[in-house]
């Protein structure tokens, strides 16, 4: 594995460690990029239901939500955040949002509306190497109780109105009893467009002069273009982008869910690191690698340690993705040869 594809796994299973920074996708496009490490800490509060959850969707850009959360006024018992009026989205009462401090703003990463006769191009571009989700406990001991369910939808489909007996029907939730440990998922890349950077192809074929289209997935890689809720407008629209944004943002693809008193509390972080090209990361930019070997051996273990995680409770989500990453080493190594080696065998009797 090369240095490349090993920073890759560090960003996923431990996402705050300093040999994770400067990763790389050792996949796709493998220009100069500009590596980036962002965060975000906010305070959830579980509501007067007795229930309280964060949902992420992951972002390339700072003036954008994040995360949506509830706090101590909300009165739901699921991950439903917006409501919509007469075509327009708006915050549930008692959820509050939070962005992440990225370096790029959406109007430098979404291109602007196709004009007739004019070139349409993009003056950067962004793609979200991993992301890290952990939440804490942070309340009484006295108040102490409770489950935390955690979960990263494995196809990036919509974690929107979760609640904990939907969470419950995944094999990869990780369901914990609220304790003074932090519950952590990670996300990454699962598809070939969330391997390369956001581009102007992936509208295709609703490209066309003088349409005017969302174009959530320039801000939102991880959601592929899908909306929460359907409304013409919402509240996370970025002035001056027209449909940047649209319905109150995109879908969210992890979430962590809290049954608990009303009224306690956790600490909540969101780490990302993201690579940009474009215009304005030339001075910035530092040399990429691809790694095809690597790269698939990451990914086969990344997807293996949340059901590695369920089976093994009293191991971190670190330690899960190193013991999966050394169980995918096994098997693709000389035991994966041996195995091909026979089938192949068979063509030949």
């Amino acid at each position: 594995m090369t240095e490349c594809a090993a920073k890759y796994f560090v960003a996923a299973a431990d996402p705050w460690n300093s040999y994770g920074d400067g990763a790389c996708v050792p996949a796709g496009n493998s220009r100069e990029s500009h590596k980036v490490r962002a965060f975000s800490r906010v305070t959830v509060t579980i509501g007067t239901a007795g229930f309280g959850f964060v949902a992420c969707v992951p972002t390339g850009a700072n003036d954008c939500p994040a995360l949506f959360f509830s706090n101590a006024a909300f009165t739901g018992t699921a991950a439903t955040y917006l409501s919509v009026a007469a075509g327009v989205a708006s915050l549930v009462t008692g959820v509050s949002t939070a962005g992440i401090n990225t370096p790029y703003a959406t109007s430098t990463l979404v291109p602007s509306q196709p004009v007739l006769g004019a070139n349409q191009f993009m003056t950067n571009a962004t793609r979200i190497v991993a992301i890290g989700l952990s939440a804490q406990y942070t309340g009484t001991v006295m108040n102490m109780g409770g489950l935390m369910y955690c979960l990263v939808d494995s196809n990036h489909s919509s974690l929107y109105n979760a609640t904990t007996t939907s969470l419950g029907q995944y094999p990869e939730t990780v369901i914990e009893r609220v304790s003074d440990k932090k519950c952590w998922i990670a996300d990454f890349g699962r598809t070939d467009p969330e391997h390369n950077f956001t581009s102007l192809a992936s509208l295709a074929p609703t490209e066309t002069a003088g349409n005017i289209y969302t174009m959530t997935n320039f801000v939102y890689p991880y959601s592929q273009g899908a909306q929460c809720v359907a409304a013409n407008s919402g509240p996370s629209a970025i002035p001056g982008v027209n449909a940047a944004v649209g319905a109150g943002s995109a879908a969210p693809t992890a979430v962590i869910l809290f049954t608990g008193v009303a009224g306690n509390t956790y600490e909540v972080e969101l780490v990302e690191h993201l690579e940009y090209i474009g215009f304005n990361t030339g001075a910035a930019a530092t040399p990429s690698h691809r790694d095809p070997d690597g790269f698939a051996l990451v990914q086969e273990s990344l997807f293996r340690a949340p059901l590695r995680k369920q089976a093994h409770p009293e191991e971190t989500w670190t330690e899960a993705c190193l013991n999966a990453l050394r169980n995918a080493a096994r098997e693709i190594g000389p035991m994966a040869i041996r195995g091909g080696a026979m089938v192949l065998k068979s063509l030949f009797i």
